[in-house]
């Protein structure tokens, strides 16, 4: 078993390769700032997330030596993740149109299944003119456990401007241990975030105590996001609803919501995030 180096913003997990043919296995460090915030029963599924874009990655450039950028993916939350218990991975790129697939079990169960397409595309280097980091723009952060956090720098979501609209952190702002930014573009894992913590607002119940994060009435049972191209990370972006709570059904007449964003730049959109979530 070989040990691949993680990654810089990879740090909530140590990724190792088993058989040089698209399998891994990711071993979580529960004592992440960011992604263990506060107390969880099971792995959140943010972080199962990153671990499948960063075995594809890894699978699809081995070197490390390049980007890769995700231009559309979905990821299925198939079963809770323990958080004693490392996760086994599979990658292989037999997906539609050339995709990438990846699973993630832990002993024989299946706890998420991810489909992506992605491309190298050539990384930044120190020598490379770049743009000007874009003027920082005066954020204020929603509450904390507005956003399901305990930790202020966990929050990336401004309060509300004019047209429904919710400014973001910039990526040189965040003191946040989940990175926003690498090779100079903002991560999906980030963007994703993002938009998960746009819906959290989105349903927080009036009269929360401060600082109290209440039990939450939803599973996030599908996350998906498309992305077109690379964001550099000059950019200043906002989220905002396409779509709010559309209603449906899931098996035994579990209530069931969608919920669809886009990610703004200079109010022109330029990614769009889903997800659906079972009411319990």
């Amino acid at each position: 078993m070989t040990t691949l180096i993680d990654h810089a913003s990879l740090p909530a997990f140590r990724l190792e390769s088993l058989d040089g043919a698209g399998g891994f296995r990711a071993v979580p460090d529960t004592s992440h700032p960011f992604y263990f915030d506060h107390p969880l029963g099971h792995l959140p599924g943010l972080l199962l997330l990153d671990m499948a874009l960063g075995a594809v990655e890894r699978a699809a450039d081995p070197d490390g030596g390049n980007g890769f950028w995700f231009n559309r993916f979905e990821v299925a939350f198939r079963a809770l993740a323990a958080l004693n218990l490392p996760l086994d991975i599979q990658v292989t790129d037999d997906g539609p149109d050339g995709a990438h697939r990846c699973t993630l079990s832990q002993r024989g169960r299946i706890c998420a299944e991810f489909v992506g397409h992605g491309a190298v595309h050539r990384a930044a280097h120190p020598g490379d003119a770049r743009e000007s980091p874009a003027v920082l723009r005066p954020f204020t952060p929603v509450p904390p456990a507005a956003v399901r956090k305990l930790r202020p720098e966990n929050v990336f979501l401004g309060n509300r401007r004019e047209r429904e609209c919710w400014p973001l952190a910039a990526a040189g702002r965040s003191a946040s241990s989940l990175a926003a930014a690498r090779n100079g573009v903002y991560r999906p894992v980030y963007l994703a975030e993002c938009f998960l913590q746009l819906c959290r607002v989105s349903r927080a119940e009036a009269g929360a105590k401060p600082g109290v994060i209440p039990a939450s009435r939803e599973i996030l049972v599908q996350l998906g996001g498309f992305l077109p191209h690379p964001l550099p990370d000059t950019n200043a972006l906002s989220v905002t609803f396409d779509d709010h709570d559309q209603g449906g059904f899931f098996p035994r007449n579990h209530r069931s919501l969608r919920r669809t964003a886009s990610i703004l730049s200079d109010d022109d959109s330029i990614c769009h995030f889903f997800c659906d979530a079972i009411v319990i």
